[in-house]
């Protein structure tokens, strides 16, 4: 295994204004009993898929900025109990379309990587997430991780510490060991993007092929997996649960899906569409998307005793934010279609941030994975769109602010409800450089302004293309508060010094 380019490991110190904390007031998400809790589980922090963690992240003020390699990109960083991170790397592409893949124990304190585990390198989808990229943590702290040949995995980790007569001796020596692997009927041309349990402990998941969407729960020993096609529709994103469904997009509609016993004689099942809401997917893919039509996981976001799920589409000549009812029998389903950012210069590969009645959305559009000349136009945007209701028959949508200087071309942002910040990764301009360069930008959750910006290359660096996270998801650790920016080149971590 070796780190992917001739990146070394650097540490700058940095200060920046410091933010006053502006905690968020939100319901609390609830938590999936067989899932990790929330904030350790999966790439958006939750099985709503919120992106809104409920632990505090840096305020500025003096920083400690750190860069370790790593042997690929890690688009999704789970945390166990003690904060170490346990993630997938998977490296660029060969001629084949083929990439690396290693499952990843790191100590983000000592920046090292603790053990690994080769896993089987094969192809992922459009965004090369498929197999590996979503990944969660179960509520037994064991990694689970869909795999090219169509099973998905359970890995624990097995770790200790020689002990002596007076105490610990050494460093604790660890590896992944294979627990339960789960069947999924999928042949290895449809990649797995994502799998998640529901509420029950039904192993969910979505796949495509080149035409057609899949999705299913898996399968286990005797218990063969149930799977649902969506013919003619593709999903290229993960997936929402809540206590009473699963919430899947593809290219053309957004899904509530259950699982129905058809028979308990025989112990037969099937996945039943509860409702299916048809989109504006677009006519086109635009310049930053990989995907056809919407960009976006699901959603979840609950507003008193009103529950709605929002993805983007793919409308031209505007993006919107689309909003729904989950209720099985809403009526209308859709609640609001909100245009935003630029038109002819709008699309989005992120998942919308949902807390307090509220959903951020940024801008991917023109993301080709350079650094572009600083005089090239780029458009940019981070909206906040606001749900309101004087009663459930009646839910609008309203703007609430919009941050037009901002350019975020791939990052999953997340917003801290203890700091009141949202933590993006955008591109900026640094006095005589002739470039954009990569900073970590905080956000006022309240105004949508900037709060402070760091830049994430280090003091010497002139090749900024390392830096770039490739559609990759910013972590906040719950035990210690650093925040993390995974990179092609390896792990950017800010902490408060």
């Amino acid at each position: 295994m070796t780190t992917n380019g001739s990146t070394v490991p650097w540490s700058k110190q940095v200060s920046v204004p410091r933010f006053t904390s502006k905690p968020i007031n939100t319901p609390a998400v609830p938590p999936n009993p067989y899932m990790a809790p929330n904030n350790y589980s999966c790439m958006h922090i939750d099985s709503y898929q919120s992106d809104a963690a409920t632990c505090a992240g840096p305020l500025g003020g003096n920083l400690l900025l750190q860069f370790m390699p790593l042997p690929g990109l890690c688009p999704t960083l789970t945390f166990n109990s003690q904060g170490q991170i346990i993630t997938v790397a998977i490296g660029p592409a060969d001629a084949n379309g083929q990439q690396s893949r290693f499952l990843l124990l790191i100590d983000p304190v000592k920046q090292q990587i603790l053990t690994s585990l080769t896993l089987p390198s094969g192809g992922g989808g459009g965004t090369s997430f498929g197999a590996g990229g979503y990944i969660y943590l179960d509520n037994n702290e064991n990694v689970v991780v869909p795999m090219v040949n169509g099973t998905i995995c359970s890995y624990a980790v097995s770790g200790f510490q020689p002990m002596g007569p007076g105490g610990p001796v050494g460093s604790p020596s660890y590896s992944f060991v294979l627990g339960a692997t789960y069947t999924t009927g999928m042949s290895p041309a449809a990649s797995i993007q994502a799998a998640m349990p529901d509420y029950y402990g039904n192993l969910w998941f979505v796949a495509s092929d080149d035409s057609n969407g899949y999705v299913g729960i898996a399968g286990s020993g005797s218990s063969p997996p149930i799977i649902m096609l969506i013919a003619g529709e593709t999903i290229g994103n993960s997936f929402a649960v809540d206590e009473t469904g699963v919430y899947v997009v593809s290219d053309y509609a957004l899904y509530c899906l259950r699982k129905r016993i058809t028979n308990v004689n025989q112990g037969t099942s099937t996945i039943m569409p509860v409702w299916r809401q048809p989109y504006d997917h677009g006519v086109r893919m635009k310049k930053g998307q990989k995907n056809f039509g919407s960009g976006t996981t699901p959603t979840l976001l609950d507003v008193g005793d009103e529950q709605y799920v929002a993805i983007t589409d793919n409308a031209a000549p505007q993006m919107n934010v689309v909003v729904c009812r989950r209720e099985a029998g809403a009526s209308p389903r859709q609640v609001g279609a909100y245009p935003v950012f630029k038109p002819g210069m709008s699309d989005t590969e992120n998942s919308l941030i949902g807390a307090a009645g509220t959903f951020v959305v940024e801008n991917n559009y023109g993301y080709v994975s350079t650094i572009k000349p600083a005089d090239t136009a780029l458009p940019g945007g981070l909206t906040a769109v606001q749900v309101t209701s004087a009663s459930s028959a009646s839910p609008a949508l309203r703007p609430v602010w919009e941050n037009d200087q901002l350019y975020v071309p791939s990052v999953v942002s997340k917003v801290s409800t203890v700091t009141g910040l949202i933590y993006t990764y955008s591109l900026k301009t640094y006095g005589g450089d002739n470039y954009y360069r990569w900073s970590i930008t905080a956000v006022d959750w309240q105004t949508g302004k900037e709060a402070f910006n760091v830049d994430a290359a280090s003091a010497s660096s002139t090749d900024h293309d390392p830096y770039d996270n490739h559609y990759s998801a910013m972590a906040l650790n719950p035990v210690n508060g650093d925040l993390y920016v995974p990179l092609i080149s390896g792990l950017l971590t800010l902490k408060q010094s």
